[in-house]
């Protein structure tokens, strides 16, 4: 009799629990091929490059025989692209500041790493996170190719040009000493234009200036790219009746200001008023921070959750968590997901 008592109670349990939850559609951090740490969100980027002439030791401290001031601005526009094209996730805020003092390269390989407590500075004066540094930049064009048309009309025809952009970066966050990106990186354009006569489709490739920031630009975006992460829209429980915490927390998740609900829900995953209270609040936790991609974080909340409160339904996403883990190690060691912190 004892025995169906208990099955009865668990039964019952899991049906209240159940009825205390809903599903919600989150958008959830998804790593970038070049992984940034999820709490990395505010990024400055500058450029260390100038295209200068004279004597290297001079040029590193700002003095130059002579500058390429039209080239100066096809590499700006390499950087304008990377801080563009990154800014378009709602995950990162990127900004360009100028007028900041830091030694000058004119190569396209990476320099000798600025010092730490410099970066740290400019990081601290600008508000940010991180800082990427265009280090070096150079970018060539190979000899424009013409040919016959191969569209459905079969006349006329195109001229095609590729352009070469070799850029250096690093991305690094000074505060804590850690470098996540250091490489070199080369991407090439093809630009592609048509015309009636084999001089026409040549004479309307852009002007050469034209081409070459449209390129540079395009190499920064693609960098960017790199590094930018993805967000995927995924199905998760969460508590949302139960408590007036939870409830009154509920219309804002509904609402999706998630901003609302992260200070109320880790408050009291901690100094609730009851366990049942605390586990709610650690399991929604545990949601919220897989949503900003911290699943270690979310793996500790919802153990601390299942803890307090057994549940299947914690288990169950624990089990979610765990494989979504397995997956990310699985790509590193694949080599899909290089993560330098």
């Amino acid at each position: 009799m004892n025995y169906f008592r208990i099955v009865i109670f668990l039964v019952l349990s899991v049906c209240l629990l159940s009825c205390k939850m809903q599903s919600v559609l989150v958008d959830v951090y998804t790593p970038a091929a070049r992984s940034l740490p999820p709490e990395v969100k505010s990024i400055i980027a500058i450029s260390r490059y100038v295209p200068a002439q004279g004597d290297y030791e001079e040029i590193t401290w700002g003095y130059y025989q002579s500058l390429d001031t039209a080239m100066l601005e096809v590499a700006d526009s390499c950087l304008s692209g990377f801080a563009s094209e990154l800014s378009s996730s709602d995950h990162f805020r990127v900004r360009t500041p100028k007028g900041h003092r830091m030694f000058k390269h004119n190569g396209d390989d990476l320099p000798k790493v600025l010092p730490w407590g410099g970066l740290l500075s400019i990081c601290k004066k600008e508000y940010a996170n991180a800082i990427a540094l265009l280090e070096g930049f150079s970018i060539r064009e190979e000899n424009p190719l013409v040919k016959v048309s191969e569209d459905s009309q079969g006349s006329g025809f195109t001229a095609s040009q590729k352009i070469v952009v070799t850029t250096a970066w690093r991305i690094q966050e000074p505060e804590k000493h850690r470098t996540f990106v250091e490489d070199v990186f080369t991407f090439s354009k093809l630009i592609t234009v048509s015309g009636e006569t084999k001089e026409d489709a040549l004479r309307n490739l852009p002007d050469r200036k034209d081409r070459l920031i449209m390129a540079s630009a395009w190499a920064g975006q693609e960098f960017a790219r790199l590094i930018k992460p993805g967000v995927v829209g995924l199905k998760r429980n969460y508590y949302s009746k139960g408590h007036p915490i939870i409830e009154e927390t509920a219309a804002y998740v509904e609402s999706g200001d998630w901003g609302k609900v992260e200070s109320k829900w880790k408050k009291n995953a901690y100094q609730g008023e009851t366990d049942e209270l605390k586990a709610m609040c650690s399991f929604n936790m545990a949601m919220l921070s897989e949503k900003h991609g911290l699943l270690n974080q979310a793996m500790g909340f919802a153990r601390r959750a299942q803890r307090i409160m057994p549940s299947n339904k914690h288990l169950e996403y624990i089990n979610i968590l765990n494989f979504r883990m397995l997956e990310q190690q699985d790509l590193i060691k694949e080599g899909k997901l290089i993560k330098n912190w």
